[in-house]
């Protein structure tokens, strides 16, 4: 059975290693990876360092969802300003 597993993009201190071993077992399984990033380059201060996780999916192959919240980046406290992709590595 395939699932649709959420990850929190506050993955700023997993090692590489360990998110490519789970870029195999989600091909092995044909789970589909969705991600939540709230406020990218707020976790770590580097926006690129922050999209690490989602990069490595995507070279790895894999279609993935991705949710993005940009209120308190642009400095919009109290609002709700954000996108929903799917994003294909070409």
């Amino acid at each position: 059975m395939h699932k649709i597993i959420r990850f929190f993009v506050i993955l700023v201190a997993v090692l590489d290693s360990f998110l490519v071993h789970c870029c195999h077992c989600f091909q092995a399984k044909g789970h589909f990876p969705f991600f939540d990033m709230a406020y990218q380059g707020f976790a770590s201060g580097d926006p690129e360092r922050d999209a690490k996780a989602i990069r490595i999916f995507l070279e790895d192959g894999h279609l993935i969802g991705l949710a993005q919240s940009y209120a308190k980046n642009m400095g919009l406290y109290g609002q709700r300003v954000g996108c929903l992709r799917l994003v294909d590595y070409i």
